[in-house]
């Protein structure tokens, strides 16, 4: 943990000390770069949701019904 905190320090040090156009040109870098770890993620939660229903491990039911559950589950764990 002390070898990544000194390492992070570093970074936010050699950041410090680009100029201003370098770290705006970093930032958008940065920025896209978190773009596009988010969709990979969000395609990865999409295909489980999709292998789960395609397996048939998905149960539908109305609002009511949904919250009707969630209500006994309360007082199931009180």
């Amino acid at each position: 943990m002390i070898k990544k905190t000194s390492t992070l320090q570093e970074i936010i040090e050699a950041i410090d000390a680009l100029e201003l156009a370098e770290q705006e040109m970093l930032m958008e870098i940065f920025s896209k770069s978190l773009k596009e770890y988010r969709r990979k993620e969000l395609l990865k939660a999409f295909e489980t949701a999709r292998q789960t229903y395609d397996q048939g491990e998905v149960t539908f039911v109305s609002a009511a019904e949904l919250l009707a559950e969630l209500s006994n589950s309360k007082t199931l764990t009180t």
